[in-house]
């Protein structure tokens, strides 16, 4: 794509979003989260360093993740689906997030997480998780 210096063009290089003319150059690139509803629908949202995944969904209005409780680790409605590599990038589970995997509407995988639990990072950049059918 040939872009001008007048047009506001964005691309996704490497996983982190870097806007203004042709999308390169720019110092202030924010990583990037992918989340995939269960109709297989795609949303790509900036989410800064030391925000969790659950306070990005609400800022953008992401709306497949209920997160009740808000992202404190007290209900289990932020349940996600982790693709790999991203989930090797994660910090393994606390013994709380295992217990409240349990707890989930939808049966949890290897590949469980709670999007409240992952704090985003720049080794983290591009991760996609995959929201289920329902979370209550």
């Amino acid at each position: 794509m040939i872009c001008d210096v007048r047009s506001q063009c964005f691309r996704v290089h490497h996983g982190i979003r870097k806007a203004g003319p042709c999308g390169y150059g720019r110092e202030n690139a924010m990583p990037v989260a992918i989340f995939v509803n269960a109709a297989g629908t795609r949303r790509e949202v900036d989410v800064p360093n030391g925000v969790n995944l659950v306070e990005a969904a609400i800022d953008k209005g992401v709306q497949e993740l209920a997160a009740i409780c808000g992202g404190y680790l007290q209900c289990a409605t932020c349940h996600v689906f982790v693709e790999d590599p991203f989930l090797d990038r994660l910090p393994p589970r606390s013994v709380d997030e295992d217990s409240m995997l349990d707890s989930t509407a939808e049966p949890r995988r290897e590949n469980s997480r709670l999007a409240c639990q992952i704090v985003m990072n720049d080794s983290l950049s591009g991760i996609v998780v995959h929201m289920p059918d329902r979370q209550m």
